[in-house]
């Protein structure tokens, strides 16, 4: 193999085992590729002199930006250059790797991986996972020490919340994948491999129309009395009148509402950008709502330049009120999606209201379409049963 030129290493073909082809110039330079075709430098030297001399290879980084052809070949010359004095960069590099601690790992995940690639709300929830349950396990753990004993331990402590145990093994994978390639922990340890995530159900409760009469009245007492956050009673009305997320309305911008054009086009969901049509209740709240000035909130804080914070306070409270205890606030998403169902709206409809991105999850409620087929079997079966009675 000629000396490396970023054609050359690009044109390098995948197989379905890892290659490595050496640079003919700078011996003990080489490029591997995956199976995958990802190209990573590396450097192969001796330490020690004779047949005793060890021999060690480091991975420089990967194939492109900061790792071209020529960054990576001074990376490995100075490198070689320092194995030709005995120094083992190797061990210097494990040594180091080897004391990370966990708490130093989680901080590395946030501010690296997290706040570039996930939104606000999940780095939130991440952080919040972290500071609650996995830094108090493992924050003062060396990275290369935890074992799969150690988060099974930790998994099986949580069995009682599955979907909490699901979500701590969900992030620990992925920080723990991240050591890997970060070169804090051996390729393919990963402990959170071999554990099974629990079966959780999902969790579907709809609120009956006897029930969104309590709820509602609670509402309008809480609001006659000014004893609570107005805005909190204006964001759950909104809520159950749009089947929106908690977080798409507590975040709602001015900017994002055009009540000529009835709709709300929200910049950034869970599910990208979406546009949610209004109806004239939604229009009536909004077009009453006094907007603050300097603030581009909807549902602006008391204080500081966020929005309202409060809610979840305030919900608790008035569910209580209302005896509705088990109720979550995300089950008003579902009231609405099974109100509409029962109204006459089709998946694929309902799907669009939801700002699913996928059909596929607003077939869940699938099960609700059979609602009047029962009830119309029961009335053709009770009139015929009458019939024959005669």
């Amino acid at each position: 193999m000629p000396r490396f030129t970023k054609r050359l290493v690009e044109a390098i073909p995948a197989t379905t085992q890892p290659t490595y082809v050496w640079d003919d110039q700078l011996k003990g330079f080489g490029v591997r590729t995956a199976a995958n075709g990802a190209k990573s430098y590396l450097v192969r030297y001796r330490v020690g002199v004779g047949r005793r001399a060890r021999q060690r290879k480091i991975t420089i980084g990967r194939h492109g930006s900061p790792w071209t052809v020529e960054t990576a070949r001074k990376e490995a010359l100075r490198i070689l250059s320092s194995a030709a004095h005995g120094e083992d960069l190797l061990d210097l590099r494990q040594t180091k790797n080897a004391e990370l601690r966990f708490a130093e790992l989680a901080e590395k995940y946030i501010t690296e991986h997290a706040i570039p690639n996930k939104k606000p709300s999940s780095v939130r929830e991440d952080q919040r996972l972290l500071r609650t349950t996995l830094l108090p396990r493992f924050g003062s753990l060396r990275v290369s020490e935890i074992c799969e004993r150690d988060v099974l331990k930790l998994h099986s402590d949580l069995a009682g919340t599955k979907s909490k145990a699901n979500h701590c093994l969900s992030l620990l994978s992925k920080m723990f994948n991240l050591a890997e390639t970060w070169g804090y922990r051996e390729r393919r340890t990963n402990p959170c491999y071999t554990i099974r995530k629990y079966k959780v159900e999902p969790r579907e409760r709809f609120l009956s129309k006897e029930e969104i009469g309590r709820l509602f009245s609670v509402l309008s007492q809480e609001e006659e009395i000014g004893g609570t956050h107005p805005q909190a009673i204006t964001i759950l009305r909104l809520l159950m009148l749009t089947g929106a997320r908690k977080g798409e309305i507590i975040s709602l911008e001015w900017s994002e509402v055009d009540l000529d054009r009835r709709i709300i086009t929200k910049k950034d969901t869970k599910t990208g950008r979406r546009t949610m049509p209004i109806s004239q209740p939604v229009i009536d709240i909004l077009s009453n709502l006094e907007r603050q000035v300097g603030s581009p909130f909807v549902f602006p804080a008391a204080r500081g330049d966020s929005h309202f914070q409060g809610l979840t306070k305030e919900w608790l409270k008035f569910r209580k009120r209302a005896g509705l205890e088990d109720v979550r606030i995300h089950d008003l998403r579902h009231t609405f999606a099974s109100l509409s169902i029962a109204s006459g709206v089709s998946i694929a409809v309902l799907s669009k209201l939801l700002g699913h991105a996928s059909i596929t999850t607003t077939e869940r409620y699938a099960h609700l379409t059979n609602d009047p087929v029962r009830k119309g079997a029961e009335e053709v079966g009770s009139m015929l049963a009458n019939w024959l009675a005669d």
